[in-house]
């Protein structure tokens, strides 16, 4: 199965730092959980999806990008707080890499519009 270049899809967000950088990595990234079964099946032959242990099996996967994401609601730049649990279309892209004399495979997110904003904070949870 190859991996397409580009892959939108649904997803549930967490641990969102889309407006600021993650204090730790100092990128921009989230964690995308509650993916389609097909997208799964796409991004574990990257290996670059990981099974979360903690969470009834479900699978993770972090993107990541050193600039700020564009996301929007309802076709409108937004640059507030996003809560876990958001809902979104995200789109991610694939690349093929050498590191070290092997090959692997990085995703990155693109964008991500909103379908269902949640506005509660990590700190609430």
């Amino acid at each position: 199965m190859r991996v397409p270049a580009q892959i939108t899809t649904k997803a549930k967000l967490r641990y969102a730092f889309l407006n600021k950088p993650n204090f730790i990595t100092e990128r921009y990234q989230v964690d995308l959980y509650d993916l389609p079964e097909e997208t799964k099946k796409l991004l574990l032959i990257t290996e670059y999806i990981k099974q979360n242990q903690y969470e009834d099996k479900d699978y993770k996967l972090t993107v990541k990008r050193n600039t700020p994401c564009k996301v929007t609601i309802n076709n409108h730049d937004f640059n507030g707080v996003i809560g876990n649990g958001t809902e979104a279309e995200v789109t991610i892209q694939t690349m093929r890499v050498s590191f070290k004399n092997n090959e692997m495979f990085v995703c990155s997110m693109k964008d991500i519009k909103i379908t269902n904003l949640i506005t509660n904070t990590t700190e609430e949870l």
